[in-house]
């Protein structure tokens, strides 16, 4: 079993799940989705189950119910809107830290009982040449492929981790095979 992935809507919702203990999570940045980030959804969930963790307002529950219906291997998870609320506006970075714990904490244990090692390290990433000088040309062919996030060596990583890709595929992915 594999780790879960989580999908929220921005980056302080990431900041906040990675707090708590989540490794992989992903944002949408709202309800206009790109076709990137759809199909990068649609590989992943063959490699590990997505929990969609949005706001609790009518836009958050739209883009869940949406997403829902595109993807097969995926969990929606109501929040109630009272205990997401803080500062004048209410979000999943806004909840009662004892209230988001034990709603994640099903999907945490999961995640702690999957023996799961990396599937491709930063290291390997260098030497693929992905990272670094002249990195742009062989990443677009990765983006190309795989629909992964390659704005830097780290992103490029947890993508590629999260959809579970070795060296060797890469560097067959690179080769033309």
């Amino acid at each position: 079993m594999n780790k879960n992935l989580y999908l929220v809507e921005g980056k302080t919702d990431i900041a906040r799940l990675k707090f708590e203990g989540a490794k992989y999570v992903v944002q949408t940045r709202g309800y206009n989705l790109s076709l990137q980030i759809i199909n990068f959804l649609k590989l992943a969930q063959e490699k590990r189950k997505i929990i969609l963790l949005f706001d609790p307002d009518q836009s958050g529950k739209m883009t869940a119910k949406m997403i829902a219906s595109i993807l097969t291997n995926c969990t929606i998870v109501n929040l109630n809107k009272q205990m997401c609320i803080g500062c004048g506006k209410i979000g999943i970075a806004e909840s009662d830290n004892k209230y988001l714990k034990k709603i994640l904490l099903p999907y945490l244990r999961e995640d702690s009982n999957a023996k799961e090692k990396e599937s491709i390290t930063y290291q390997e990433l260098i030497e693929l040449g992905l990272v670094g000088n002249n990195a742009k040309e062989l990443r677009k062919i990765i983006k190309d492929k795989f629909f992964v996030n390659v704005t830097n060596g780290k992103t490029l990583l947890r993508d590629l981790n999260i959809l579970r890709l070795n060296k060797k595929l890469i560097e067959d992915t690179l080769n033309g095979r």
